[in-house]
C-alpha cells in the first residue's frame, strides 16, 4: 500500500477542518523550514485549447488550399459584410 503524502496545500485544509485559521504561505514556510520535500507543481494542460484549432490543410499543388486573413470588408456599395 502506497504512503500517502501531504504537501502544504493539504495541510492547510486539514487544520482548517480542526479550526485553526492559518495563513497557506505559512504553512508553506513552516514546511520548507522542516526540510520537508517538495514536488513542483505540473502546470495544467488545456486540452480544450487544442481541439479548439481546426485542422490545418497542407496544399499539394499550389491555388489548393485558400485562407481568408480578414474579419469584415466592405463592398464600394459601402455595404459591409463578415465572411
Amino acid at each position: 500500500m502506497a504512503r500517502v503524502r501531504y504537501a502544504y496545500r493539504r495541510l492547510h485544509v486539514l487544520l482548517r477542518r480542526e479550526g485553526i485559521h492559518v495563513n497557506k504561505k505559512r504553512v508553506h514556510r513552516l514546511y520548507c523550514l522542516e526540510g520537508l520535500p517538495l514536488r513542483p507543481r505540473r502546470p495544467r494542460r488545456h486540452v480544450s485549447a487544442a481541439r479548439r484549432q481546426p485542422p490545418r490543410i497542407k496544399a499539394g499543388a499550389p491555388n489548393v488550399a485558400w485562407t481568408m486573413a480578414f474579419v469584415s470588408d466592405q463592398k464600394l456599395t459601402d455595404v459591409a459584410f463578415a465572411p
